[in-house]
């Protein structure tokens, strides 16, 4: 309930937060650093080899991270931050019920084996449809305390997630890529528009210090 004591406190700061959200596992959520990962479904090996070289190199700072356990960059972070014995959490566009994609129900239970959790609003028997997953993002916006995305397209879902992150103040990295890529376009056009280019981990650090 958003009043307890261990209701996220970024989140109670969100002008649409859910008034209950669900908890399966256990981590901190009101841990200093919290970095949100988000990019394409249809991640390329430079896009899985991106992520887990940003998760490799925040491994000394601690943070937890967040994701949306989809396919492409969001199980990337989830898988990266596991190898490298980080907490993650992952936030749900559906109930308790079901994991989806299906193919990840062994990554979720890793995950809270591992100290992270799993998040939702929803309650259970709520499925995956598809309005739930902006409204999923900008939980994940609204957790973090730095915001990155990796590979994204012009009509991503992670854009909706960083327009939420902007809104609330929180800072945003977008992983420059090759401008006849159509799924850095997005990435690209953020940095244009003031996003902070992700050069290394050591861009995100020096936010969170």
């Amino acid at each position: 309930y958003y009043l307890n004591p261990d209701y996220p406190k970024r989140l109670q700061h969100c002008y649409d937060s859910p008034v209950i959200i669900y908890c399966k596992g256990y981590t901190d959520l009101n841990v200093e650093k919290i970095v949100g990962v988000v990019g394409t479904r249809n991640v390329t090996e430079y896009g899985k080899m991106l992520t887990d070289k940003l998760i490799d190199d925040l491994v000394e700072d601690n943070v937890l991270v967040v994701s949306g356990l989809a396919y492409g960059v969001d199980t990337c972070a989830h898988r990266s931050a596991l190898k490298n014995n980080l907490k993650t959490a992952a936030v749900l566009a559906h109930g308790f019920q079901t994991i989806y994609p299906s193919v990840n129900a062994g990554l979720a239970r890793k995950m809270i084996e591992s100290g992270g959790c799993l998040l939702t609003e929803h309650i259970s028997g709520t499925e995956p449809d598809r309005e739930n997953f902006p409204k999923r993002n900008r939980i994940i916006a609204a957790l973090s305390t730095a915001l990155v995305v990796v590979r994204a397209g012009r009509r991503s879902g992670s854009l909706i997630t960083v327009n939420r992150a902007i809104d609330a103040g929180i800072s945003v990295f977008s992983v420059p890529g090759n401008i006849d890529d159509s799924l850095s376009v997005g990435t690209n056009e953020l940095i244009r528009d003031g996003a902070h280019p992700l050069l290394s981990a050591v861009d995100v650090i020096d936010e969170l210090i």
